[in-house]
């Protein structure tokens, strides 16, 4: 990961020095772009948001909504919740539009973000627990633990985004900050990793979306 991170950053800060080179052409910007995070889907969850930038191509913000569900049909598990993220970008120096060969026009610019994010889950989770008995020897039993986690972090992000198409867009970023949570157990039953819901603690972030002009 950390490695990933490295050259990430040394990909955005040349299309950072790249960028401050070329020319604004006088052309028509994409302002409003609707996107989807594809990578959420493995956490089961629908992240989706909405992008507005401003008329001087410096300014955007941004605002995601991540609904979660995941139900297991083996064990019972549940988890039912979601988050809701806003971001303010600065493009650097600004967002840079031309017009191509085939006459399509097509943007591009590098920014820093900074987001807050507030995240809620309901979760249901089984487990088994030995029960020591001095007749019997013990035997397993099964535990149903419920509990509510709400999250808040806050960060900052370094991206690039660019039109793949003249309306369809990809935005990539790296970076992170810190989460702090509220409302869950601290349990060796259960997972408290980096990938955790439960995780609380500097929590690095790299990803990409893909977008429509609207």
């Amino acid at each position: 990961m950390k490695k990933i991170c490295i050259l990430f950053c040394f990909f955005i800060s040349t299309c950072f020095l790249a960028q401050a080179q070329q020319e604004t052409e006088d052309l028509k910007m994409t302002q409003n772009i609707f996107k989807i995070s594809p990578q959420h889907f493995i956490f089961s969850t629908l992240q989706f948001g909405f992008e507005r930038i401003s008329e001087d191509r410096k300014n955007a913000f941004q605002v995601w909504a991540a609904p979660t569900f995941n139900r297991s049909n083996l064990n019972g598990d549940a988890v039912l919740g979601g988050g809701l993220e806003l971001q303010y970008r600065r493009y650097t120096p600004q967002i840079k539009v031309k017009k191509t060969e085939n006459g399509n026009i097509i943007q591009q610019g590098a920014y820093l973000s900074a987001y807050t994010r507030l995240e809620y889950f309901d979760i249901e989770e089984t487990d088994f627990i030995w029960i020591d008995n001095p007749v019997t020897g013990g035997r397993m039993q099964e535990v149903v633990r419920k509990e509510e986690i709400t999250n808040l972090g806050f960060g900052f992000l370094l991206g690039y985004q660019f039109s793949l198409w003249e309306n369809v867009m990809f935005d990539m970023y790296a970076g992170g900050g810190l989460r702090i949570n509220g409302g869950a157990s601290r349990s060796n039953n259960f997972d408290d990793g980096i990938f955790s819901r439960r995780y609380e603690g500097i929590l690095p972030r790299i990803g990409f979306s893909i977008g429509i002009g609207l």
